[in-house]
């Protein structure tokens, strides 16, 4: 509704959205998303948004349970877990080098876009992440949560 008087139509459903904006309105309708973020309130505070508390360690034990809980998608999306883990030989990845991969207990753990919150880490640092299970021996990490 912010942005409505930039646009000529509207759609989508839950995991889609579309739009057609007015012509000569595209510089008015990005001000108006830029005008409209400015009133949306800076979280301080980070929540831990997550299914399940799990040690990592347990991801091969609980991997035959956990995927016969499959097909995962849009209306039954896959769990979320947060663990410890901590941070060994990380290596980027990607052409680019914006992504991350460190191994914890024998688990690979990939991060899509988090060289960047990863790298100011030492070797041998405890995080906290929210992550997806992908595998008995590979987790994609979804947030990092620290203190720092």
């Amino acid at each position: 509704d912010y942005c409505a008087d930039h646009l000529s139509g509207s759609g989508g459903h839950k995991g889609a959205s579309g739009m057609r904006i007015k012509p000569g309105k595209v510089s008015d309708f990005y001000m108006s998303v830029i005008d409209y973020s400015e009133t949306i309130p800076v979280v301080q505070e980070q929540e831990i948004v997550a299914d399940l508390y799990l040690d990592i360690s347990d991801i091969p034990l609980i991997y035959e349970d956990y995927i016969s809980m499959a097909p995962f998608g849009q209306r039954f999306r896959k769990p979320i877990f947060v663990s410890e883990f901590k941070i060994n030989k990380l290596t980027s990845l990607g052409q680019t080098g914006t992504h991350a991969k460190f191994t914890n207990k024998g688990i690979d753990c990939m991060g899509f876009g988090m060289m960047s919150k990863l790298d100011k880490y030492e070797t041998g640092t405890t995080i906290r992440s929210t992550y997806e299970i992908e595998s008995p021996g590979k987790v994609i990490l979804r947030h990092i949560y620290n203190d720092d």
